[in-house]
């Protein structure tokens, strides 16, 4: 497995929270900002810290994707946010080979176009609640799920994240 990322530091300017970023237990790859971090942890610098330890991302109020690889279990857990404004996609080809928040990472020359996608696009405007993408082996994560990806590139699991919907409810200042 190989990491990469680049970051644009919103939160936490420090360069010892670039990604990959990394912990004794995890490497971690974060795309977004977690706007209530300081709410959820008085002690955090920046929002990439709430995502050291096991976390609830249902207290999470902002956009973001998460990639989280656990050394010790070897799997890969996948979070993205209620409405996917920060999206990621994997290409499958029996397993998952690559995940990025671009397509056009992923493409190769031997890729085809899903036509059916493209005319579904073009009837309705959009695509009915698909992990399907223009390119038939490149899939997207749906918004607002926890997966966990087996050291194989397996898909294990797919959870619906519980929101609190109180978290879309601005405050009264």
């Amino acid at each position: 497995i190989g990491f990469g990322g680049i970051r644009l530091p919103i939160q936490g300017l420090n360069n010892k929270y670039n990604t990959p970023y990394q912990t004794q237990k995890h490497i971690i790859l974060y795309n977004g900002e977690i706007y209530n971090f300081k709410e959820i942890s008085k002690t955090a610098e920046c929002d990439i810290q709430l995502l050291e330890e096991d976390f609830d991302p249902a207290m999470f109020d902002g956009d973001f994707a998460i990639v989280k690889y656990d050394k010790e279990k070897e799997k890969i857990e996948i979070t993205t946010d209620r409405f996917g404004k920060k999206q990621l996609y994997y290409k499958y080809e029996n397993y998952i080979s690559g995940i990025s928040s671009e397509i056009k990472a992923l493409i190769s020359e031997k890729d085809k176009i899903d036509n059916y996608y493209l005319s579904t696009v073009a009837k309705f405007g959009y695509v009915f609640n698909s992990d399907n993408t223009a390119i038939r082996n490149i899939k997207k994560f749906l918004p607002g799920k926890k997966y966990t990806i087996s050291n194989g590139g397996q898909i294990e699991k797919i959870e619906s994240v519980k929101w609190d919907s109180s978290k879309l409810i601005p405050k009264n200042h």
